[in-house]
């Protein structure tokens, strides 16, 4: 196997396209994996929730965010910009987790490193939950 230098690393163009069927839209959509710094933003997110204790509406958001981020073109450019979440939040749940689990595999997000995420959320957002 080669051994990768900075300039091979740096050029190689290691961003994962795939095509989602999404039957809720009568279609399919292209999904890419996230950039490290994509995902260091919501690793970042997750973190700043969970020191508000829940007030700042990130675990509301969560995987319609994590969706706008990979839906893409064929070339893998965004289609959805992070003023387009409101829009986003109102289609289909099942099409939009379907679309943002895609994503999470394509970006090499584990099964620990969700869990973790999803316990930070759950922690945090059960504290603010109503009582019966």
């Amino acid at each position: 196997m080669k051994v990768l230098g900075k300039d091979d690393i740096l050029q190689v163009r290691d961003v994962k396209i795939e095509s989602v069927d999404v039957p809720e839209w009568d279609g399919a959509v292209y999904v890419r994996s996230i950039s490290a710094a994509e995902r260091g933003l919501i690793e970042e997110a997750a973190a700043k929730f969970k020191e508000s204790k829940g007030k700042d509406g990130f675990a509301r958001t969560f995987t319609v965010k994590f969706a706008s981020l990979a839906l893409c073109d064929e070339q893998g450019k965004r289609l959805f910009e992070d003023k387009d979440i409101a829009l986003l939040q109102q289609k289909n749940a099942a099409a939009i987790s379907r679309i943002a689990e895609a994503a999470q595999r394509l970006s090499g997000f584990s099964k620990s490193d969700m869990e973790e995420l999803e316990k930070n959320l759950k922690d945090d957002q059960a504290e603010g939950l109503p009582s019966d």
